[in-house]
């Protein structure tokens, strides 16, 4: 199962700036490697985030990097705000994020 900001990017069709270099998905056991253009993490069952946008973004935040340009980042926080109240049309104007 993949997790984490990949996860994110796929099931929400976000188009991230810049490619998304860790790759995280759910295994037995801990393990990591580093290729140099891509890090692929295992992690075991108890990481299991939430399948919910909310359980995958805090996964991405814990144990995954932050784009160097963190551009997806504010689109993924407009998502998962306004899926928190989907019926507060400020939630879903960019300048009311940016002022919040």
């Amino acid at each position: 199962m993949q997790v984490g900001f990949k996860a994110l990017a796929t099931r929400y069709g976000i188009d991230p700036v810049q490619p998304l270099r860790v790759d995280s998905t759910i295994g037995t056991v801990r393990a990591s490697r580093d290729t140099g253009s891509q890090v692929e993490n295992k992690y075991p069952p108890n990481y299991r985030p939430d399948d919910d946008f909310a359980g995958h973004f805090e996964f991405g935040l814990k144990y995954e990097e932050i784009p160097a340009r963190p551009s997806s980042v504010p689109a993924m926080m407009r998502h998962w705000r306004c899926s928190l109240a989907p019926s507060c049309g400020a939630m879903r104007h960019p300048i009311a994020l940016a002022g919040s």
